[in-house]
């Protein structure tokens, strides 16, 4: 069946504006694109297939002006009448021609011309030719633009048509089609090698290739049509067929999956793709994503059940597959939401701690920055077995700095009070709702600085410490926190007189805090330093995971979990590599020839969680961690 629909017909209008004897024309044809084609007459034997053209009329009168419009398909022809009130030039431009195939003779017909008349023709190029009569052979069809412009000493003037040469056809834009359920496949008549081809299925999918194979998703009947244009010739042809499918079943469920130790990470392959998905994972647990992953608590069989169906229950199919998880690793995943005023936060700073539950030894083995696209969703996956706490805190770029005090997941809001949790399954929703300070008015202002008296450094002499958590209590309710900037700067408002203590929370320390008494309202107190008074655990880790500067999205550290190698690769040459246990103690030291990659043995480690810190020969600090089988 040969034919085509468009949405939208093209719709020929134009207005124009005088000018002495030359008019403005301006197109303003409605649905139109850039395969449109225009084509004017001007009433007086002159003619132009610009979009918008201006035309100089040498006598005075009337002229019925005519806008035909195509795209190919559909066509459109508008016709107004327009006056002219002056002439034009003494001298007049014209010519006509005959075509024979892709041959052209012009012959010049102008007025008012003498021996000393230029000549010059353009035929849509900038190659000009001075011939009263010349001869034009082209190479290729379609529309051509052609121009006189004559000049001798009494006038100028010029005239421009457009003229139509029949491309050669050496292609067609037939086709037939064989069918196979869902796949259909396509068949050009011709092998047309120097085509184009443009294919619509009609279900607003396409191609460029010669002989496509399609592949439907539903019943139904398609209107399929083929474009093609021999870019030899010029030559265009369309074609359109409908075609029927009745013998695609409504859906066909299908998974496969990956296996890493315990963990699971399915890939649904149903065709075509249900809106909703259904996994039995066999332990018990379900999902409802497309794509899940999931993590078993043991070894053993399991038979994984898909169910795949439509909005409407109209379609409904399953498939069953059996999995063995063989090995099992202790490795579990920690995520959940952070809150301040029932809403995400924006900006935020995440920490997954490593505690003992007697001794409260400390290090910081993982710590995430929420941005708003975050929408305050944090993630911490293959945290082994044992004990931690987790902290988070809005950053100086939040909204809510200085509104909303740290807490750690248990509740407490300074790490001496704090119960660590035993992590020996997945926890998630372990949501973080931020609390908010005292709202009273502020009254007063509290700056200072915060610092660390180190055992490595000389008697009297301090370090800034950067990005700590400062709170004030007043009564033991918090009525004020901040964060120290990269300078250890920082302020906090004061409420109301009375007595203040402001403590300085640093996982794995417990901070002495500084007491003070406001006595009048309206106070403003400065210089006030906060020391880190005991050595800490780990101080350079500690350090290092709560500093902005350090990143590791420009590390690769693989295979996680390790039982021998371990790669690391990186942006810029390393120099240095460090590795310390759980505990924060140093257990190897790798001093590198400058490379972008380089394997570390870690054979003779003990099984565990490890942190790696590489320097590069930039100098910037990088951190990592990995599990050692």
């Amino acid at each position: 069946m040969i034919g085509s629909s468009h949405a939208q017909k093209v719709k020929s209008y134009f207005v124009h504006k005088d000018s002495a004897y030359i008019v403005v024309f301006e197109n303003q044809s409605s649905n139109i694109n850039s395969n449109t084609q225009c084509y004017w007459n001007f009433g007086d034997g002159s003619y132009s297939s610009l979009f918008s053209p201006s035309h100089a009329y040498t006598n005075i009168g009337k002229y019925a002006v005519a806008l035909y419009i195509t795209d190919g398909i559909n066509s459109d022809i508008y016709i107004d009448t327009i006056e002219t009130n002056a002439t034009g030039p003494a001298c007049k431009a014209f010519f006509n021609y005959n075509i024979s195939n892709e041959n052209v003779q012009f012959n010049s017909l102008c007025s008012g011309v003498d021996s000393n008349t230029i000549y010059e023709w353009t035929f849509g190029t900038k190659v000009k030719v001075y011939d009263p009569n010349p001869f034009k052979s082209y190479t290729k069809g379609g529309i051509k633009t052609v121009k006189l412009k004559i000049n001798n000493a009494f006038c100028t003037d010029s005239f421009e048509t457009s003229i139509y040469i029949q491309p050669k056809k050496y292609i067609s834009a037939k086709f037939s089609t064989y069918k196979i359920k869902d796949t259909v496949y396509f068949y050009e008549t011709l092998f047309n090698q120097n085509a184009i081809h443009y294919w619509t299925f009609g279900d607003n999918s396409t191609s460029t290739q010669f002989n496509p194979v399609h592949i439907y998703k539903k019943n139904g009947t398609y209107q399929v049509c083929l474009l093609v244009n021999d870019t030899s010739t010029g030559f265009k042809e369309i074609y359109c067929d409908s075609i029927v499918l009745t013998d695609i079943p409504c859906a066909k469920a299908d998974f496969n999956y990956t296996i890493d130790s315990n963990l699971v990470v399915f890939n649904n392959l149903s065709n075509p793709s249900m809106p909703n998905s259904y996994w039995l994972f066999g332990d018990g647990k379900e999902s409802s994503f497309e794509n899940p992953s999931h993590l078993y608590n043991s070894p053993g069989n399991y038979l994984v059940e898909l169910f795949i169906y439509d909005s409407n229950s109209t379609c409904f199919q399953s498939v069953k597959k059996n999995i063995n998880i063989a090995s099992f690793k202790e490795l579990f995943s920690i995520s959940g939401k952070v809150m301040c005023n029932n809403k995400p936060v924006d900006e935020a700073i995440v920490l997954l701690i490593y505690t003992d539950s007697e001794t409260h030894v400390v290090s910081n083995i993982d710590s995430l920055y929420l941005h708003p696209l975050d929408n305050g969703k944090y993630y911490f996956n293959n945290v082994r077995k044992g004990y931690y706490t987790i902290k988070s805190y809005v950053n100086n770029k939040s909204i809510y700095i200085g509104q909303h005090y740290p807490i750690y997941i248990t509740g407490e809001t300074l790490w001496e009070n704090i119960k660590p949790i035993y992590i020996n399954f997945n926890f998630e929703d372990a949501d973080f709702k931020l609390p908010k300070v005292s709202e009273d008015a502020p009254t007063g202002i509290l700056e200072g600085s915060t610092y660390t008296k180190m055992d490595s450094l000389p008697p009297n002499t301090f370090e800034i410490l950067k990005y700590k958590n400062l709170i004030l209590f007043k009564d033991n309710i918090v009525v004020g926190s901040n964060l120290s900037n990269s300078m250890g700067k920082f302020n906090i408002s004061l409420k109301g007189t009375g007595v203040y203590h402001l403590y300085m929370d640093i996982p794995g320390k417990k901070n002495y805090p500084l007491q003070f008494e406001m006595i009048e309202p309206n106070l403003f107190f400065n210089s006030c330093i906060m020391y880190e008074n005991e050595t800490s655990t780990f101080p350079e880790l500690n350090f290092n995971l709560n500093n902005n500067n350090i990143s590791s999205n420009q590390t690769r550290v693989y295979p996680i979990p390790t039982s021998s190698k371990l790669t690391v690769e990186h942006s810029k040459p390393l120099t240095i590599i460090y590795i310390y246990d759980i505990h924060g103690k140093l257990v190897l030291t790798k001093n590198l020839y400058p490379m972008l990659n380089s394997n570390i043995d870690v054979q003779s480690l003990s099984a565990g969680m490890y942190i790696l810190l590489l320097k590069d020969e930039s100098g910037e600090t990088f951190i990592n961690k990995f599990i050692k089988n």
